[in-house]
């Protein structure tokens, strides 16, 4: 078995989510009521968690995620042929799974049109990531 350790700051992930909230409601002349302030960054602190629970129950076949102070912690045990280059990209989409989780939540509130979209962009997450996980190297001969 292989041991894959990711750390995932949740600083990006705030910043991702800001920018993706300021640019929708810039695009929709309304950034005051759809945009993330710094205050209400501490709003979003559950949608975090809750998101982070939910790639938990994603990636539970193949480890475990812990959610620390600064990050959240991903721990796998993947076969040892396990596709290591595909690890960054694994890192993305995990990232990208939990920004568009937390937009999918803020916008539930804010902006009703795009939670489809969001929750779609989630779900096609969620199924790039067990295909990462999934990869292998092809044997040598």
């Amino acid at each position: 078995m292989m041991e894959v350790k990711i750390a995932i700051s949740t600083a990006e992930i705030y910043e991702d989510v800001y920018a993706v909230t300021a640019h929708t409601g810039k695009a929709m002349e309304n950034i005051d009521r759809v945009s993330l302030s710094e205050d209400e960054m501490l709003i979003i602190e559950p949608f975090m968690k809750e998101s982070a629970s939910e790639l938990s129950d994603v990636i539970s076949s193949y480890g475990t995620l812990e959610f620390g102070t600064d990050s959240i912690d991903v721990s796998l045990s993947l076969p040892s042929n396990w596709k290591e280059e595909a690890k960054p990209t694994l890192i993305q989409c995990m990232k990208n799974y939990i920004s568009n989780s937390i937009c999918q939540r803020w916008f539930g509130i804010t902006n009703k049109e795009d939670v489809k979209y969001y929750a779609d962009k989630v779900a096609v997450n969620s199924n790039n990531i067990i295909k990462l996980l999934c990869e292998r190297i092809r044997p040598k001969r």
